[in-house]
């Protein structure tokens, strides 16, 4: 299972990509933009693609890897969060089952 996924803008291979994370496999999984290219247009095309956070390399590295720690698990919770409330939404929207009686004979008798 991936809990979330952490991506450069440029790939090893010299392409420059978004990874598609609005994708049906993708939709639920955090993912975090992780790179050294600031430009305005890079930040836009990762969030309209469904990027949850964007963070720029360079500076002190412990403190950059600590906001990266913390940006993973505010988009954990924030991902939880929404699945949870999708859940809540569906099993509201769902008619209740009519109740057909109980197994136990202790409740039936004081029925």
């Amino acid at each position: 299972m991936i809990d979330a996924i952490v991506s450069d803008y440029q790939m090893r291979d010299g392409r420059y990509r978004i990874p598609q994370t609005g994708k049906e496999d993708f939709k639920d999984i955090p993912f975090i933009l992780f790179t050294g290219k600031g430009r305005e247009e890079v930040v836009i095309e990762a969030i309209e693609n469904g990027a949850d956070f964007y963070l720029q390399k360079g500076g002190d590295p412990r403190a950059q890897f600590s906001e990266l720690s913390h940006k993973i698990r505010q988009a954990f919770r924030r991902k939880k969060a929404e699945e949870e409330l999708r859940m809540m939404k569906a099993l509201s929207a769902t008619p209740p089952k009519e109740f057909s009686g109980s197994t136990n004979r202790e409740d039936n008798f004081f029925q």
